[in-house]
This record gives C-alpha cells, sequence and structure tokens, in this order.
C-alpha cells in the first residue's frame, strides 16, 4: 500500500508544481506522460514483490494477489493524485493546502479496496 501513495505522493507534487509555473497544461498529454513513468514503475515493484513472494513463501496465489494488486494500486495512484489537484484548482482552491491529505486518503481507501477485491478474485 505505502508505494501506491509515495508514486502519487510525487506526481501529485510534480502536478502541483507544474500549475504554479504554467496556467495551460494540456491534460491528456499531461497525463499521458505521467502514465508511461508510472507503468514502468508499476510493473518493477509488481513483479518484484511477485517473486520475493514466491522466492520465499513458494505461494503462488499469493504471489499473484501481490502481482495483480500492486500493479493496479500503483496505476490507479496515477488517477487520484493527477484527478485532486486538477479538481481544487478548477474549483478556486490551491492544490498545494489540501490535495495532499486528500488524495493520500483516498489512495489509501482505493488501495486497500483494490487489494480486498484482487484477494477476493484469486483466493
Amino acid at each position: 500500500l505505502y508505494i501506491n501513495n509515495a508514486v502519487g505522493v510525487q506526481i501529485q507534487t510534480l502536478t502541483i508544481r507544474d500549475f504554479a509555473v504554467s496556467d495551460k497544461i494540456n491534460f491528456k498529454k499531461y497525463f499521458f506522460r505521467h502514465a508511461g513513468v508510472v507503468s514502468i514503475i508499476a510493473i518493477f515493484f509488481s513483479l518484484l514483490f511477485f517473486l520475493i513472494s514466491l522466492l520465499f513463501f513458494h505461494h503462488l496465489e499469493i504471489a499473484k494477489v501481490l502481482l495483480t494488486a500492486i500493479f493496479v494500486g500503483v496505476l490507479s495512484s496515477l488517477i487520484t493524485s493527477l484527478i485532486v489537484p486538477m479538481l481544487l484548482r478548477k474549483s478556486g482552491s490551491d492544490p498545494a493546502h489540501a490535495g495532499g491529505p486528500l488524495a493520500a486518503g483516498m489512495q489509501d481507501f482505493l488501495s486497500i479496496v483494490i487489494y480486498f477485491t484482487v484477494a477476493a478474485l484469486i483466493l
């Protein structure tokens, strides 16, 4: 769960900075630029935990849960970390003031839902 929030915080920090220095951001282009980096991070960490789980615990189903939940969870952090600052900015609020706790709370909730959903489907 931590990795999901860590990725989200990093993207949100970059997004808030970019909002501060530029009034015109092409959201679609911006989203896909970050999606590429986040996808690489998601693949790396999901495979890493999959392999560690297999190596130390020898339980394929648990390894599959970790692989899938970490991959989907990290990808979901892209959504929360981009949408929250954008919505706050559009509402006239400063994303730097409230974006962090709001996005982190949403990501924590979403990560737990993803993890248990994946576990229920695989196990």
